[in-house]
């Protein structure tokens, strides 16, 4: 039998059927109690391991977030950089021109004022 400690013969058929009904609760019972145990403490290291996966991945996500930005901010840069360097080459283009545009009137001027001469 299951865990008698005394003889088979100290109890009667129906009282040995109880007793081992009744160890058999007890072992059921230890069962129940070890797997409920076993089902708390996954149960815990599930959550534990699903708070680090998400703050894992919220580091992540926030690391890969700042590279963005700051690729952004490296190509706004570069983008301001050649704005200004066009607006350099306007500005010289727009003193040439002014330039030209002078000489071109005081020659033109010159020639008008000798043409009124000439008359």
């Amino acid at each position: 039998m299951i865990g008698l400690k005394t003889s088979d013969s100290d109890f009667s058929p129906l009282d040995q059927v109880r007793l081992v009904e009744a160890d058999v609760t007890r072992q059921v019972a230890a069962a129940r109690q070890a797997a409920e145990l076993s089902v708390s403490k996954a149960s815990k290291q599930a959550k534990a391991l699903l708070e680090q996966a998400r703050t894992s991945g919220r580091h992540r996500g926030q690391t890969r977030y700042k590279e963005i930005v700051s690729e952004a901010e490296e190509e706004a840069g570069a983008l301001v950089a050649q704005a200004r360097l066009q607006v350099d080459d306007l500005r010289r283009l727009r003193h040439q021109c002014m330039d030209e545009v002078v000489h071109y009137a005081v020659r033109f001027i010159m020639g008008q004022e000798g043409n009124v001469a000439d008359r």
